[in-house]
C-alpha cells in the first residue's frame, strides 16, 4: 500500500530539489560575449550559458517541478479513493511522470 504522507513528504522534496537547481550559477564561468581572443573561452562561454544552464539546468527544474506536482496530486487523489481504484492511481502516476527509462547507447 502507498503511504500518502511518504509521497506527499517526496513531492515536497522534489519541489526543493527544483528550487535549488534553478539557483545553481557558474562560479567564474567564461563570458561568452567577452574579446579575449581566445575562441576556446568563447566556446565554453557560449557551452556554459546556452547548454549548461539554458537546457540542463533548466529541463531538470522543470522534471523535478512537474514530477512533485503529480505525485502531490496523485496523493491527494488516491487519499479521496478506495483500494479499488488503485491502478487507476497507478496509471495516473505513470502518465504524469512520463517514460523514465533510459535508451541504451549504441
Amino acid at each position: 500500500m502507498v503511504d500518502l504522507e511518504i509521497l506527499g513528504k517526496l513531492a515536497t522534496t522534489l519541489h526543493g530539489l527544483a528550487q535549488e537547481a534553478a539557483g545553481i550559477k557558474p562560479k567564474d564561468a567564461p563570458d561568452p560575449n567577452a574579446h579575449n581572443g581566445l575562441q576556446s573561452a568563447t566556446g565554453a562561454g557560449v557551452i556554459t550559458t546556452e547548454l549548461i544552464y539554458g537546457a540542463l539546468v533548466a529541463t531538470a527544474k522543470q522534471r523535478l517541478d512537474e514530477t512533485g506536482t503529480v505525485m502531490s496530486e496523485c496523493a491527494t487523489e488516491f487519499k479521496n479513493m478506495d483500494d479499488s481504484n488503485y491502478d487507476k492511481f497507478v496509471a495516473a502516476y505513470t502518465g504524469g511522470t512520463g517514460d523514465w527509462t533510459v535508451p541504451s547507447g549504441k
